[in-house]
């Protein structure tokens, strides 16, 4: 799954279960766009659902989670850091 997919994943993530509307902008702030500490927690959840990662207690900062731009690097990091090494 590439960068793009992760993107569309998080951003219809947001919209669906959260009803959170991103924006246009990967970077814009998503606590002015409404969301809450309830939702923030039922987003890691479906993070970590749809993208079979754990979201480590070390990571569960607010930076981490404030913009869709900051989610997918948050998750493609995750995802490298669970692929097998060879």
């Amino acid at each position: 799954m590439g960068n793009g997919d992760i993107r569309a994943a998080v951003i219809d993530l947001l919209r669906e279960s959260l009803q959170i509307e991103p924006g246009s902008d990967g970077s814009q702030n998503l606590s002015e766009r409404g969301i809450t500490s309830f939702q923030s927690v039922v987003l890691v959840m479906g993070l970590e659902e749809r993208f079979d990662v754990t979201v480590p207690d070390d990571v569960l900062k607010l930076d981490n989670f404030l913009t869709v731009d900051r989610i997918v690097a948050l998750v493609e990091s995750l995802r490298e850091e669970a692929e097998p090494r060879v």
